[in-house]
């Protein structure tokens, strides 16, 4: 078994920091500002009694909410990567070099945005979705 390192240790507990800060953001986002009273079965999102009453549609909010969820799987999958690596013995063919960690979570967070991206996409109208595709394909 191998011993964790010191840098692991602290990589972890930055990782964790981060993950209760995005974690009290998310309740924040949820319970004071979009207050979320959802009309089911219909898809209709209102706002019901937000404690901090900043202006805007329940759609926005509904988004900002979605981000900051979204944001927790990159964090959550690097502490479950880097915990998985700390149990690893020096030789394992598990184990992993630092260059793979690293482009694994940036592949998972470049999959985050572009999850966020996506659902603001599918909220647009279709002619609005045709043009941001022209204007796409064109920067091609």
């Amino acid at each position: 078994m191998n011993v964790v390192s010191g840098l692991s240790l602290q990589i972890h507990e930055v990782i964790k920091t981060i993950r209760h800060i995005l974690g009290v953001a998310c309740d924040i986002v949820l319970q004071l500002i979009w207050d979320p009273l959802m009309l089911l079965p219909a898809t209709c999102i209102l706002r019901e009694n937000p404690f901090l009453r900043i202006p805007g549609r329940a759609n926005q909010y509904y988004e900002t909410w979605a981000l900051t969820i979204c944001l927790n799987i990159p964090v959550f999958s690097a502490c479950f990567l880097e915990r998985h690596q700390a149990v690893q013995s020096p030789g394992s063919r598990w184990l992993l070099p630092m260059m793979a960690r690293h482009l694994f979570i940036a592949a998972i967070l470049l999959a985050t945005i572009a999850n966020n991206f996506l659902l603001r996409v599918a909220q647009m109208s279709s002619d609005i979705q045709q043009a941001l595709l022209q204007v796409i394909w064109s920067l091609n």
